[in-house]
Order: C-alpha cells, then structure tokens, then sequence
C-alpha cells in the first residue's frame, strides 16, 4: 500500500495536467513537467535548456529561447513548468510557465 499511494499520486498528477494542456499544444503525449533548473529567466524570455533525460520528447540535447510575448507561452495551472516538445522535429511547441512578465 506504501507503494501504491505515491504511484496514484503521480498518475493523478499526469493526468490531471494532461486535462488542462490546449489541444494545439498536446497530442496527449508532447507534454511533461519540467524542473525549474532547466528554466533560465532571461531579459528576453525564458530560455528551455534539456538533455534526453529531461523529457520524453527530447532526443538529443534542446535548447530554446520563449520570449515572453510568444504565442508558445501559456499559463501554467499548477504553479510548475510544462514544456511540449516535438519529438519529430525537436521544437517546443508551447511552454507552461507559472508566472511570466507581460
């Protein structure tokens, strides 16, 4: 029972950010919380630094600037970052951010 809790914790959590992920940004599967070490606040937007192990998405090492006017930019619902990746063509294709300037 120790086990199972936390494994429905973490289900609970996936799907329940899947829920409020737009259509135009998720297939159901280019979406995953993100550590707040892999966001770099800049003065021209958030730069998005992640290694394969970072993210299902990202087969190689990925690198991108958001500026904070960016239509790829979306309100995140649970206070964490959310980056939806491409796997074909390695592009984010919307990032979740708690707070953002603008």
């Amino acid at each position: 029972m120790r086990l199972v809790l936390p494994l429905l914790l973490a289900s609970a959590t996936f799907a329940s950010a899947h829920e409020w992920y737009a259509p135009s940004c998720c297939s159901g599967q280019d979406c995953a919380r993100i550590a707040v070490s892999s966001v770099e606040i800049a003065p021209a937007g958030f730069i998005v630094r992640l290694d394969s192990a970072e993210h299902v998405q990202v087969s190689r090492r990925f690198e991108e600037t958001v500026p904070y006017s960016s239509h790829k930019l979306r309100k995140s619902r649970d206070g964490d970052f959310h980056a939806c990746i491409s796997l074909a063509r390695q592009e984010l294709i919307c990032l979740y951010a708690p707070e953002f300037p603008g």
